[in-house]
Formats: structure tokens, sequence, C-alpha cells
């Protein structure tokens, strides 16, 4: 959950992450032309101070549970179909293929966006960078999560006893506390924070 709040607020992707710079334009729901436009707005980005092309590329498709199926119907599908709606659309010519899949994208579902997303909690998606793979070695990172060092996992701790025998010895009914009870406590420490909005792209797919 504290990971999903460096990208996630209360209304989709995080204001102070995301901007008018990497949030794709009117918010589009999930869809192929969606991802399409969200793919070549991070390809587009440049340095902020020399005005350089990062040439980044996204890696990472993150949605809710609620987009699961459809995230993966995008990612699978080889072919696009399209359906004429008018008199002229018949005689436009359009390409069948879908190139969304050549994107190299890893399907993510995060169940905790719509926990912290109480409005667009199901409709917001994410696209993000590779941060271990850049064109010119390590890439970008939108935001960073470290445990701290020799805590890989939770620290399990347990009280001593407050109480020995009048030989000395420990007492035999174990660590027990002054009501007699055995205290426990689970330690977690880490920490994250935000770092480069050009690494993420986002929609909360309200449309607008």
């Amino acid at each position: 959950r504290f990971a999903t709040g460096l990208y996630c607020d209360s209304s989709g992707p995080h204001a102070s992450l995301f901007t008018v710079t990497n949030t794709v334009t009117s918010n589009p729901v999930l869809s192929i032309a969606a991802i399409k436009a969200g793919f070549t707005m991070m390809r587009s980005m440049v340095d902020p101070v020399t005005g350089n092309p990062l040439s980044n590329s996204p890696k990472y498709l993150v949605v809710p549970p609620a987009l699961e199926v459809e995230a993966m119907e995008i990612l699978g599908s080889p072919n696009v179909v399209y359906v004429p709606t008018g008199a002229t659309s018949a005689s436009l010519q359009k390409p069948t293929v879908n190139p969304v899949p050549s994107f190299g994208l890893t399907l993510v579902v995060d169940p905790y966006i719509p926990i912290i997303a109480t409005t667009n909690g199901d409709t917001s998606w994410f696209l993000f960078a590779d941060p271990n793979s850049g064109p010119l070695g390590p890439g970008l990172a939108a935001a960073q999560f470290d445990r701290m060092v020799g805590m890989s996992a939770p620290l399990l701790l347990q009280k001593r006893s407050d109480f020995t025998t009048v030989g000395g010895g420990g007492d035999p009914r174990g660590p027990l506390d002054e009501l007699d009870s055995v205290t426990y406590r689970v330690v977690h420490a880490f920490g994250g924070g935000q770092l480069f909005p050009q690494a993420a792209v986002a929609s909360n797919g309200s449309g607008s």
C-alpha cells in the first residue's frame, strides 16, 4: 500500500508526480489508442535541462483489478477490427495490426489502486519505464521503494522476561512480562519517494 501511494492519490494518478507533461491528453479510458498515445508521450520526452531526447520507453502497464481482463485483451490481440460508423467510414483505409504487443509491455495488476484512489480507482492506468534498463545504461525511475539494509523481511522481536527465579535461573514458564504475557513486536523498516516524472505517464480514465 505504501508503494502504491507513491504514484496514486485519492483521485487516481498522484498529482505531485503526474502533471500535464506526463498525463495522457483528455485522460482516456484504457484502450489500444490510449496506450499508443501514452507510448508516444513517453518516447517524446526530453531532458528538462538539456532539451535532449531521453529515449525512454514504457516497460510496465499497471492497472487496477477492474482493468485486468481489458489489459490482457489489448496486450494479447494481434489485430484491430475497425467497424464503419458512417457513410464515409467504409472508404477509409485502416491498419489492422495492433502495435501494442510489439511494445513489450509487462502487465502488473495493483490491487491497492482502488483502495487508495477512492475516485477513478477502477479506471486509472499507468505506464512506467524500466528503472534498470535505459538506452545508455540504467533507466529512470518514477518512484523508489527500499527496505533498510539487512531487513529484507519484517523483523519479529520478543520481549525478554521481566523475572528470574530466586536462584538466578530463567522463568521456567517462558519470557513473561509483568502481566504474565508474552510480548512480541514486528518491525518493518522501509521508505520511499517520488523521483523522475519522465519515467511514467498515466490516465485516470475519466475521459476528461
